[in-house]
């Protein structure tokens, strides 16, 4: 699970930059582990054509939990359609 939320954007004629705050859940079943972390993303953006596009993306990490999961923890998943 990926989200991101509460953009931070400014515009700057044909030009922007963006801070947008991560929210993340990693489920591994290769080791049995569940990461949850958050991050920041920074952006810049440029208007083409009178589109917006992303010129450039990075992100900082701020923080990761790492646990196991429990023998008891069942993962029941559907195919997105």
């Amino acid at each position: 699970m990926h989200h991101v939320h509460h953009p931070e954007i400014e515009v700057t004629g044909d030009t922007a930059t963006g801070t947008w705050y991560l929210e993340d859940i990693f489920i591994n079943l290769e080791d049995d582990t569940t990461l949850r972390g958050s991050a920041l993303y920074h952006d810049r953006y440029v208007k083409r054509g009178g589109q917006w596009r992303i010129a450039f993306s990075t992100y900082d990490r701020l923080w990761e939990e790492i646990e196991p999961r429990g023998a008891d923890i069942r993962l029941n998943s559907k195919p997105i359609r």
